[in-house]
């Protein structure tokens, strides 16, 4: 994007920016001040590289993490404003994350993703809906749509 100024913020994963206009993208940061981060879980490396440079593309704070175990412990220290994760991991699925979440800051919203082929993804999405998750996208998924679900979790609620 011409004109847009990204900031580093993690080594791993350079990432993006506090909206331009001086708007909180979240409820929970109006406290800080601070941009949500938005935590980002997929096993393949490929795959969290893609969602990371999308995201920040658009403008947002983000970490990725490839073993779900790393991302839980991470957002023990540093809660997220968005959790954006696969259902199938090897290490921890997408359910367990969710039911992690739920444990320890339920108003922490979800985007969940699936590749599983065959009739088992739209249960798996369908599952992680009933856990809670504000979103389930399939993939290959639709940056334009992902994008959609982002913003709509992280637009402050009006009053």
């Amino acid at each position: 994007m011409v004109g847009t100024r990204m900031r580093l913020i993690r080594p791993t994963y350079p990432c993006g920016r506090f909206n331009g206009r001086g708007t909180p993208p979240s409820v929970a940061d109006m406290d800080t001040g601070e941009p949500a981060t938005i935590v980002i879980i997929d096993d393949d490396k490929d795959y969290l590289a893609f969602l990371v440079a999308l995201l920040s593309r658009a403008g947002y704070v983000c970490q990725g993490f490839i073993e779900a175990r790393k991302a839980l412990e991470y957002m023990q220290a540093a809660p997220a404003g968005l959790v954006v994760t696969d259902v199938f991991m090897p290490d921890t699925d997408g359910i367990e994350v969710l039911r992690s979440i739920r444990r320890t800051s339920p108003v922490t919203p979800v985007i969940a993703l699936s590749g599983a082929n065959g009739r088992y993804r739209r249960f798996y999405l369908d599952a992680m809906q009933a856990l809670g998750a504000a979103f389930e996208l399939a993939k290959p998924i639709d940056p334009a749509r992902l994008l959609i679900a982002v913003e709509s979790c992280l637009r402050p609620a009006k009053s």
